[in-house]
């Protein structure tokens, strides 16, 4: 009988060690422990990711003292250094290590399933082993890492994330590195963002800045939650760093000095804004900060961005106030939301929206609608300046609105009056009486104009 057929029929305890190695071993689970570990610190912190997946090296040790046979020795060895991997049997910490790998669910997403032969499978698993050198423990701190962190905070593992592991894991210590950087796509201020390449892809890999203590926790675990071709996609994450979608045509703030823009172009972009956001609202979540400079230009048009301001529409935090306050309804900075209303709650998407739509019509003397360059708190989009601004504003209406608005512009953006019609919807006091993202992308869509009776019924359906 061979060593797999009779592995087959053992027990395997927490760890994944069978009974027969402990007894040839001679030792037991309950004198093993981890104290004796000598491997490097690298490795070691892979190790306490997963410490109840992982045989410990005081097993081999004691094993090296027995009088078992080679065979049994080696078993115990290979057990120990591919659990030391842990990542070969991430989803599956009880299979036993004679089993064929491709078998094993973890295993089979990383390596071509098709491989079952015994001499194919054997050269796989010799790639998911590490030895004690820095090399290749940082190695495999580096693949492990962000096939750890979904796990961490709760989300799905982006599947390029597994071809990342392999890839980093197996590559030859001659071949390039998995991941180049290039130049800088740009900061904000808690991010820097620069364009690299990975496994023939090109991303934009998001870093907090150095005097930022910040996590992508929450953020990344928001990018798993949404599948949407209008909302950024995330392919790798740890704590630290994000690999997001690529979007070479930069922000939709970009556009707004552009004289090139079209109707066209710009209608599509807010389109597939309106779309992004209607999947997130359906997903229970509002965005909370929508402006140009949130929105990137993909390879397939608008992709909404910026992820870490997104709350929930039940239980929304009113009194957390985040976003562009400039930007934001009365309602959210005053803590008058009606919570227990899940559209008025996505309404303060919709007042942003518009704002958005705002900035691309307004003339240049404006920066918002409620102070021009002039005004002394002109220069304020945050703080209690700005919150001023907007709490003893009497609100806006089309007859406020209107005057602000650059002639020429709209005549190229907007010659049908569409984008204007649906700004004014949109930037109502009255959270109820602004139109949801579904049917702001649905009126985008199409060549009619909001129906609203035109200035004089804009303003008069805005409350005193």
């Amino acid at each position: 009988m061979s060593v797999t057929d009779s592995m087959s029929m053992e027990n395997f305890d927490a760890t994944g060690a069978s009974s027969t190695l402990y007894t040839n071993a001679g030792t037991s689970p309950e004198a093993v422990t981890d104290s004796s570990s000598s491997i490097t610190d690298l490795s070691r912190e892979i190790l306490s990711s997963c410490a109840s997946r992982i045989t410990s090296p005081e097993l081999a040790e004691t094993a090296e003292k027995a009088d078992g046979k080679k065979e049994v020795l080696q078993r115990v060895k290979t057990e120990r250094d591919c659990r030391r991997n842990v990542l070969a049997l991430i989803d599956a910490p009880r299979a036993p290590i004679d089993r064929d790998p491709a078998q094993n669910r973890s295993f089979s997403a990383l390596v071509d399933p098709s491989c079952i032969s015994k001499e194919q499978t054997d050269r796989k698993a010799d790639l998911f082993m590490i030895d004690e050198s820095i090399e290749t423990a940082e190695r495999a701190h580096k693949a492990v890492a962000p096939l750890l962190f979904p796990q961490k905070v709760g989300a799905r593992t982006p599947e390029f994330t597994y071809h990342f592991a392999k890839e980093t894991l197996t590559r030859p210590s001659s071949a390039p590195a998995v991941l180049e950087e290039g130049g800088s796509l740009g900061s904000g201020a808690n991010s820097s963002v620069k364009e690299v390449t990975a496994l023939g892809r090109v991303f934009a890999k998001k870093k907090p800045l150095a005097h930022r203590a910040i996590s992508y926790d929450d953020e990344f675990s928001l990018t798993q939650k949404f599948d949407h071709p209008n909302v950024i996609s995330c392919h790798l994450a740890t704590a630290d760093e994000m690999l997001l979608e690529h979007a070479p045509g930069g922000d939709l703030a970009g556009e707004i000095e552009n004289a090139d823009l079209t109707s066209e172009t710009l209608t599509g972009y807010l389109a597939g804004t309106a779309l992004g956001l209607a999947h997130m609202h359906e997903k229970g979540y509002i965005h909370r900060d929508v402006k140009a400079g949130n929105v990137l230009i993909g390879t397939n048009g608008a992709l909404v961005a910026d992820l870490e301001t997104a709350a929930p529409v039940v239980n929304f935090p009113v009194k957390d106030l985040k976003g562009t306050v400039i930007y934001l309804p009365k309602e959210y900075i005053t803590q008058r939301v009606d919570v227990d209303n899940p559209d008025c709650v996505k309404a303060i998407d919709s007042f942003t929206f518009g704002m958005m739509i705002y900035q691309f019509l307004k003339n240049d003397e404006m920066v918002s609608p409620y102070v021009n360059e002039g005004h002394p708190l002109g220069k304020y989009e945050a703080g209690f300046p700005a919150m001023y601004a907007v709490m003893s504003h009497p609100g806006l209406t089309a007859a406020i609105i209107a005057p602000q608005l650059d002639a020429a512009k709209r005549a190229r953006l907007d010659p049908t009056g569409k984008l204007y019609d649906i700004m004014i919807a949109c930037l109502s006091s009255n959270p109820t009486a602004r139109p949801q993202m579904t049917d702001i992308a649905a009126r985008l869509a199409t060549q009619e104009v909001l129906d609203d009776g035109g200035d004089d019924h804009a303003a008069a359906g805005d409350p005193a």
